[in-house]
């Protein structure tokens, strides 16, 4: 089953993605990973706070990159490369095929559910469909997924891709009724842009 690694940046030091050996180094990520699982894996920015990075990058499965690329010479070269440009925030597998993402709109929300420990997800998953905003309301198209868990524990987190024209968009699709918002702990939303390297 094809997944998604989604991660959370964060550039140190004062960083932007215009700095040219920052840019260098994705580069060099971007073919280590995708030589390694000849899949794509794309970077983007965060609109609000140009020192966080997301990584959205394709691969066949949880295990190819859990037992296979993470813990490898090729991860621990890329670590190498950027441990004093960027840390890792947090990391997810999410149950997407990178494919089925609006990637390529100019505008993409990211928003992520974090839910409550005992929360119930098929009742979240109905309660998303019927009251959260209409999962086609993105002009370029909407698709979320669960994560899946690396460990036994981890907290269930839903998150929402949601392609758009400009930020403001976003407000003409209404936003998830108190159903919704009942079954979460917390809620972010958050919006970037596509980094071309």
């Amino acid at each position: 089953m094809a997944i998604i690694e989604f991660v959370h940046l964060k550039l140190v030091g004062g960083l932007t993605v215009s700095d040219p050996v920052l840019r260098q180094n994705m580069q060099q990520i971007t073919e280590v990973i995708e030589g390694y699982n000849h899949l794509r894996t794309l970077f983007y920015v965060e609109v609000d706070n140009p020192s966080v990075l997301y990584v959205i990058g394709a691969w066949e499965s949880q295990e190819q990159h859990q037992k296979g690329f993470s813990g490898s010479p090729d991860q621990a070269m890329i670590m190498e490369l950027v441990k004093d440009q960027m840390d890792i925030d947090w990391s997810y597998y999410l149950d997407l095929e990178q494919s089925t993402l609006p990637l390529d709109a100019p505008i993409l929300e990211i928003k992520k559910y974090t839910l409550t420990t005992d929360a119930d997800k098929e009742g979240f998953s109905k309660a998303l469909a019927t009251g959260g905003r209409h999962p086609k309301a993105g002009s370029q198209g909407s698709v979320g997924g669960w994560n899946l868990p690396k460990s036994d524990g981890e907290e269930a987190v839903w998150v929402q891709f949601t392609g758009w024209e400009m930020v403001d968009e976003h407000a003409n699709a209404g936003e998830d009724d108190r159903a919704v918002e009942s079954l979460v702990e917390k809620v972010d939303v958050k919006y970037a842009t596509r980094v071309h390297l």
